[in-house]
């Protein structure tokens, strides 16, 4: 019984570690996610910046 606990406890202790694993990693992928479409925006604007300085000169 006592190692069926033991065991039960470390099935816990894992299980939580991996939880907070998968929670880091998906903190990780928004903030890729959020600087990348934040690179996108700027680079849109200097392309169409570059865009209309073409057309209007």
């Amino acid at each position: 019984m006592e190692n069926y606990l033991n065991y039960q406890q470390r099935c816990i202790k894992r299980a939580k570690r991996e939880k907070e694993e998968v929670e880091n990693a998906k903190l990780l992928v928004d903030g890729i996610l959020i600087s990348l479409s934040f690179f996108g925006m700027i680079a849109t604007m200097v392309i169409l910046n570059l865009m209309f300085t073409e057309i209007l000169y």
